[in-house]
Parts: C-alpha cells; sequence; structure tokens
C-alpha cells in the first residue's frame, strides 16, 4: 500500500461476549496505515486476540466504529498455535499461501525487515 494509506481504523470501540458481560475491550481508538506494521504485546487474557479479530473483521465489534481501507488493503491474522503452518515450508511461502493474489515482491513486502 502506499505510504499513509489507510488499512484500518478503530474508534471508540468496544467488544464484550455478552450484553451483560464487562467489556473484553473498550474505548479502542486507532489507526493502521500502509505500510506499517505492529506488534500486539500483552499478557494472557489482555485482549489481544480480540482486538486482531477486529481488526482481520472476523470479529464485530459490540460498540464503536471499524473502517476498512480499499484498493487492496487487507488484514489478516496467523493462528498462534499454527494450525494452518506447514512445518516445511519458509516464512515467505506461509505468507503468500495465505496471501495468494500477492506476487513474490508485494508478500515480501508485506513482511517485518
Amino acid at each position: 500500500l502506499a505510504d499513509g494509506e489507510l488499512v484500518v481504523a478503530l474508534r471508540d470501540v468496544a467488544w464484550a461476549p455478552a450484553p451483560d458481560a464487562p467489556p473484553v475491550l473498550a474505548g479502542v481508538t486507532l489507526r493502521i496505515d500502509g505500510p506499517m506494521r505492529v506488534h500486539v504485546h500483552g499478557a494472557n487474557g489482555s485482549g489481544k486476540s480480540t482486538l486482531l479479530r477486529l481488526l482481520a473483521g472476523t470479529l464485530a465489534p459490540t460498540a464503536g466504529e471499524v473502517r476498512r481501507g480499499d484498493a487492496g488493503a487487507s488484514v489478516a491474522m496467523l493462528d498462534q498455535r499454527g494450525g494452518d503452518l506447514h512445518d516445511a515450508w519458509t516464512v515467505l511461502a506461509q505468507f503468500r499461501h495465505a496471501h495468494p493474489s500477492l506476487d513474490e515482491t508485494a508478500a515480501r513486502g508485506g513482511l517485518p525487515g
């Protein structure tokens, strides 16, 4: 993506597993632009996976707004347990498998340096 092009933006996003349950995340506002790379770090149970699912669009917020960029912007999440990973494949091969529309140059650009 071009420098500064929107990938995804969250505005005052919250998520709770049930209407009467306390929120796992609340008041989250952030914007990710191309070609940013983001490192998510926190204790177990702090909401990292929930945040990544909200960013990837596999989970809908219970409050707030999620905006996604266009022009090919996408967010993907690799399972931390490696469920879809192949032991003999390189990181590049794994990434290209997850993003088949990318050529090798674009895939290399999508991986951390």
